[in-house]
């Protein structure tokens, strides 16, 4: 309601916590996404969540972020 009425700014920011070794590449597969489109962002963002069983692992999960992105 306070964000519709321009009362209330929202701010999304990342903040990947280094204790996981991978969350700075997943923060930052998610605004190279952005940086195509900002819906692309929240896509990103969204299957990151929903997929971390997938990529939170992995040695190097840059090929796992990729082939999403592509």
């Amino acid at each position: 309601m306070y964000v519709k009425t321009g009362k209330v700014y929202q701010v999304y920011r990342n903040f990947p916590l280094d204790i996981h070794p991978n969350a700075p590449a997943a923060a930052y597969a998610a605004i190279c996404a952005g940086a195509q489109d900002a819906k692309q962002f929240w896509q990103m963002h969204d299957w990151l969540f929903q997929n971390q069983g997938i990529w939170q692992d992995a040695q190097d999960p840059t090929t796992i972020f990729r082939t999403q992105a592509a």
